[in-house]
């Protein structure tokens, strides 16, 4: 296959990459005993992402068709997806964070946000596609796995569906089981009209719907974002539970809300379904049932997943957040970063950087400092916190006193978090005392600025639906 892609890619005189997986060696996972499919896909991102950057490039064009999106949208059903996360891959979409914590300070996450994925067959079915190479004398290659039900589930529901629901050549009882779940969950979903004998012309058919609801969705929660949220810390969002339900929206409405302001404050990788709790209708009902309900000042606050914590609050006369006083009335819904538990600190040493303790910048910044000195490095140092906050650090204007402080070996250079609302904290440490580095981010700053001539912070997630 991989050379096929070469030979032509040469006829059509367009440079060709070939990157191969070397399961177990330096920079590589081990090779799988299990959950191979999703081991190898991840592998193969990894691959295409070192390949984007090694060659400039800033968007991916992935070939998934139709079918593809179909069997995305059953998998996530039977785990109990929200029949908007049922929507499957989306046509363009960031790359977004790595589910697994890298030892790079951020700089690979902080690139995902500003790289894209483009998927133009979303709507074609392969069939289609196969017809239109056929006609137009253009070679490809099939991959006989695709047609073993028994190798994973996506050519099981592939099987089933082409086959009226027949499962009988499905002989992996894991495999049989995941089918009856994705079959269960069809069945709650009245609206899809939709089960494994229905068939794949049906099943496109039920998918190419959700994604037109989805796109029609996201307009309304755009606009009612625009209407209910009122000014609050970095990182943070406040909204106003009279706005909110000022606005008559279907409950699908609700839900993509909540998805997108889990996503947006949680700590869990921007575009993973850890930061929308999974998509998870359990959560996000519970979620949706609480901000839409009737308020009263004994309301407590909460969480449902994804690291966020939704908080009744009330404003002062100037706007400020201040303790719960007032009436029902006059309460608004703060969704802020849940703080990490006491008892996971050290436990985790992978989870270090992405749960945001005290991280130590002091060799980052001092190796940095002398390659931009030497003309090896660049001027700017960013650095991604909580997987939440870029800092930005000029190397060219670090006051002296920094850089003597670097040198000597009790001192470090260390991003900690300051106050209840998790914002990022820059602090020089020695053994007798610590002091702070740059001023005080001001509460009801929308986003953090430059402080101090060489330190600038801003928030990286974006409450956009892409």
């Amino acid at each position: 296959m991989a050379t096929h892609c070469s030979n032509f890619a040469a006829k059509l005189g367009l440079d060709h990459i070939t990157s191969k997986i070397l399961w177990g060696q330096p920079g590589f996972p081990p090779r799988p005993t299990e959950s191979f499919e999703r081991d190898a896909r991840n592998a193969r991102y990894d691959l295409l992402y070192k390949a984007m950057l090694s060659s400039g490039s800033n968007t991916l064009a992935l070939g998934h068709h139709l079918d593809d999106q179909v069997e995305t949208s059953l998998m996530r059903l039977g785990k109990g997806s929200t029949l908007l996360g049922a929507r499957g891959m989306r046509p363009i979409r960031r790359w977004g964070m790595s589910e697994v914590p890298k030892w790079d300070f951020g700089q690979r996450d902080l690139q995902g946000m500003r790289m894209w994925m483009i998927r133009p067959l979303l709507q074609v079915g392969k069939d289609r596609i196969l017809a239109t190479c056929e006609a137009n004398g253009l070679e490809y290659v099939t991959d006989k796995t695709n047609f073993q039900p028994d190798i994973t589930i996506r050519n099981a529901i592939r099987h089933t569906l082409e086959n009226n629901g027949d499962t009988s050549a499905v002989l992996e009882k894991r495999i049989k089981e995941q089918l009856h779940e994705i079959d269960e969950a069809l069945s709650k979903n009245h609206e899809l009209g939709l089960n494994l004998s229905s068939g794949l012309e049906r099943a496109r058919g039920a998918v190419l719907r959700i994604s037109s609801l989805s796109g029609s969705i996201h307009a309304k929660v755009d606009k009612l974002i625009e209407q209910s949220c009122r000014p609050s810390p970095p990182g943070t969002l406040l909204l106003s539970p009279s706005a909110l339900q000022s606005e008559t929206i279907d409950l699908l409405a609700r839900k993509a809300l909540v998805e997108r302001v889990l996503r947006y404050v949680s700590p869990e990788p921007w575009g993973s379904l850890r930061a929308q709790s999974h998509s998870r209708s359990s959560q996000v009902d519970r979620i949706v049932n609480i901000l839409w309900g009737p308020m009263n000042r004994n309301m407590a606050p909460f969480t449902a997943g994804s690291g966020v914590v939704w908080t009744p609050v009330n404003l002062d006369s100037s706007g400020d957040i201040k303790p719960r006083t007032g009436t029902g009335t006059d309460l608004y819904w703060l969704a802020h970063r849940q703080p990490p538990p006491v008892k996971n600190k050290g436990l985790h040493e992978d989870a270090k950087f992405s749960y945001s303790g005290q991280v130590d910048l002091t060799d980052l910044l001092a190796t940095s400092h002398r390659l931009w000195q030497k003309g090896d490095g660049a001027e700017l140092l960013e650095v991604l916190w909580d997987r939440r906050f870029r800092i930005r650090l000029k190397l060219s204007a670090i006051p002296r006193r920094i850089i003597k402080a670097m040198e000597a070996t009790d001192s470090r250079v260390v991003l900690c978090p300051q106050r209840k609302w998790h914002l990022p904290q820059l602090s020089l440490q020695t053994q007798d005392s610590t002091s702070v580095l740059h001023t005080a981010i001001d509460d009801s700053q929308d986003v953090a600025k430059e402080f101090d001539g060489w330190i600038s912070i801003d928030y990286v997630r974006t409450l956009a639906s892409v």
